[in-house]
């Protein structure tokens, strides 16, 4: 859990400073934050979660781990592409926009971190000697 939120924290700061003060698109804020948040994620999770150290294995970690993560940053970019496209001709306050965008690229994160936790956690990561 502790490595989940220290992505979303990482993900989250770098969303709302690239939408805000920076005055990044949508798209190009939320492809940036998912990077962002996925480098932790992917570290924390292989030492703390799947108790993996040394070199990771390329095609049993890396490639399923960050084929997921591309998945997530798809879902999450569309999202906050359609929050942006929305909020431009219904919100006139820059800061809602913001709130709102986040509040999308959150959501369709949210719900790719339950199909990732199912698949990482009780699939591929599990200890088969036990």
């Amino acid at each position: 859990a502790l490595g989940s939120v220290v992505a979303l924290l990482v993900s989250e700061i770098t969303l709302v400073a690239l939408l805000g003060p920076a005055g990044w698109t949508a798209t190009s804020a939320s492809i940036t934050a998912c990077i962002a948040g996925g480098i932790p994620s992917y570290y924390l999770n292989r030492r703390w979660v799947w108790r993996r150290s040394g070199r990771s294995h390329l095609r049993r970690e890396v490639v399923p781990f960050w084929a997921l993560a591309l998945g997530g940053l798809v879902r999450s970019t569309w999202w906050a592409r359609l929050a942006e496209a929305w909020t431009k001709t219904n919100v006139e306050s820059r800061v809602l926009q913001v709130g709102l965008i986040v509040i999308a690229a959150t959501s369709a994160a949210a719900v790719l971190w339950v199909i990732k936790f199912v698949i990482f956690n009780k699939l591929m990561f599990v200890d088969r000697e036990r």
